[in-house]
């Protein structure tokens, strides 16, 4: 496949994309993305391109305080980063990686910019079994709740770990009459004799 192949195959992707974000530009520095407002921090080269955001654009990276943009192959390229304040963060997923971002994986000179995102949308933390269980136990118990009924019952809560209960059969032995003996030997011993058998 050939660049010119590769381009007109990046072209056609292009305009089958249906563009369902709004990027308004407000003044030089300030862009409203999808009613959420942005700051245009650095624009190298002039790469800033509504069209394109607008296209490319993903509502997922609402939730980073910056976004960085860069064109190579003439595709624009989103990425997200934390403020270098998130403790949550991974080192390379922070403000300060950005430089390290742009010089290894962008092409060399390429035309960039940088978004500050003014309204952060952050999801809702996802609380943990032993977290919950905490709650739970350190919540004070009313004393207007009925006593549990069957107090030797087991009784299994949500999402703890199963318990395995033996349960054992008692199986009838079959009479000897109708047992299928393969070997039988009689010994005796002194007044007592007795018969050994083996089924199967």
């Amino acid at each position: 496949m050939t660049n010119t192949q590769s381009k007109e195959s990046a072209e056609n992707e292009i305009n089958r994309r249906p563009v369902i974000n709004k990027v308004d530009v407000l003044d030089d520095a300030n862009i409203l993305i999808n009613g959420h407002q942005y700051q245009l921090v650095s624009n190298e080269r002039d790469a800033f391109d509504r069209e394109q955001l607008a296209e490319r654009f993903s509502p997922v990276l609402s939730k980073y305080d910056y976004i960085v943009a860069d064109i190579g192959y003439e595709q624009l390229r989103l990425k997200g980063f934390y403020s270098d304040g998130d403790r949550n963060a991974k080192d390379n997923e922070k403000q300060s990686a950005i430089q390290d971002y742009l010089l290894e994986f962008c092409n060399f000179g390429c035309a960039y910019f940088i978004l500050k995102n003014l309204s952060v949308n952050k999801p809702a933390k996802k609380r943990s079994l032993r977290t919950k269980e905490k709650e739970t136990v350190n919540k004070p118990v009313s004393k207007n709740k009925n006593k549990n009924k069957h107090p030797n019952k087991r009784v299994r809560k949500f999402k703890q770990k199963p318990f395995v209960e033996e349960k054992i059969t008692k199986q009838k032995a079959k009479p000897v009459n109708h047992r299928q003996n393969k070997i039988t030997e009689v010994h005796k011993r002194g007044k007592r004799s007795f018969t050994i058998r083996e089924t199967k």
